[in-house]
């Protein structure tokens, strides 16, 4: 699994606790006019968020296939103490679920009010970083839907330049939904 903590230039990633699930919902639900372009992004309730926090608490210290769910803070919010407010996104990786040497980015999400800064560009070569250092991983995989062209361009710059599968409708419409996933190759350095 990834640390538990780790950062990058501006940013801290860190496990989540349970006091975070409040605001982790805030910042998914905040993401719910990418519902047109993508599906997962439907608003939910608390429970489901506690859910997430609960599951990635209980993996930490398990065997077989953990789940990680981490939160992205920015380093200037985090000197202030405030660890709950800090959090401007979040992300979580399943590890070995098709094949062993595979990890899969589930949910990657930055509250609005800062995209558009380097942010996501910056978490995901942190995380190849981090990722390369993990063995047995060969592979990053995240599922990016086709309509949803400001996530589509983050991944592929983010160096997810392989198709992996293609699945959802086939035939282009206003309600039509589609999506691929993306490989990151882990074996190939930055």
């Amino acid at each position: 699994m990834l640390p538990a903590r780790w950062s990058t230039d501006r940013l801290i990633m860190r496990d989540v606790t349970v006091e975070d699930a409040v605001r982790l919902l805030a910042v998914f639900n905040a993401n719910a006019h990418i519902g047109v372009w993508d599906t997962t992004f439907q608003p939910i309730e608390q429970p489901e968020m506690d859910g997430l926090v609960a599951a990635s608490l209980a993996q930490r210290n398990a065997r077989g296939d953990p789940f990680q769910l981490q939160a992205i803070c920015r380093r200037e919010d985090a000197a202030v103490g405030d660890a709950a407010g800090d959090i401007i996104g979040y992300y979580h990786i399943a590890y070995g679920v098709r094949r062993p040497e595979i990890l899969a980015i589930g949910m990657f999400v930055l509250d609005p009010s800062v995209q558009n800064q380097g942010y996501g560009s910056e978490v995901l070569a942190g995380l190849g970083r981090e990722l390369r250092a993990l063995p047995p991983y060969q592979a990053a995989w995240a599922r990016v839907w086709l309509k949803n062209w400001p996530a589509l361009r983050m991944w592929v710059k983010g160096g997810f330049d392989r198709i992996v599968e293609i699945a959802g409708d086939k035939v282009l419409s206003a309600e039509g939904q589609a999506n691929v996933i993306l490989e990151l190759d882990l074996r190939r350095s930055q």
